[in-house]
């Protein structure tokens, strides 16, 4: 969990925290989608939840998983807005852009591989 509440680092111990990037975690959300194309049978689902993100410009992290799963051969079965409740307080004196209250659960499907046979 990147960026995680202190309570979820207490919590469940894998909070990352510092100067970690979009870019950075998309790299990890790839290397998790990549693994998980080659221990999952064909049909198998794959279930990834994200937030989108802001770090002085918009990150649609959601849309990111999507590209990152078409180009690793997964089919987008399903997506899931999560709602949150309390809606986050606010950083700043001026707000730029919209709170994100809400995050996504993308299921995603392995192609099942058809074998030819040989005549």
């Amino acid at each position: 969990m990147h960026y995680g509440h202190y309570i979820n680092a207490r919590k469940y111990g894998n909070s990352v925290n510092g100067n970690v990037r979009h870019r950075e975690v998309m790299a990890l959300y790839r290397a998790g989608m990549l693994e998980a194309r080659r221990v999952l049978r064909g049909g198998g689902t794959l279930w990834v939840k994200c937030k989108d993100e802001n770090d002085g410009k918009q990150n649609w992290a959601h849309i990111t998983l999507y590209q990152i799963a078409q180009e690793l051969g997964f089919r987008a079965i399903d997506l899931f807005v999560l709602a949150s409740r309390p809606a986050p307080t606010r950083r700043w004196l001026r707000q730029h852009h919209a709170l994100k209250t809400h995050s996504y659960l993308w299921i995603f499907r392995k192609p099942v591989r058809r074998r030819f046979r040989r005549r």
